[in-house]
């Protein structure tokens, strides 16, 4: 994540998606917390698609939710 802060030159942080293993509010509320590492210092927009593994269960709506 330090390595990913550093980055100047850049228009997008693109997230291509499975944030999560299996969908759960625990995965969800781990990678929230991790987020928290993420500042970068550019100010380019954070994007993040929704991956297969983010959608099982109820994942789909806590992906709505938190993300």
């Amino acid at each position: 994540m330090d390595k990913i802060n550093k980055i100047k030159d850049v228009t997008l942080f693109l997230h291509l998606g499975d944030l999560t293993h299996t969908g759960t509010l625990l995965e969800y509320e781990y990678v929230l917390d991790n987020m928290e590492r993420f500042q970068p210092i550019s100010k380019a927009p954070l994007l993040y698609l929704i991956g297969n593994h983010d959608a099982l269960i109820v994942g789909y709506l806590l992906f709505e939710e938190f993300i």
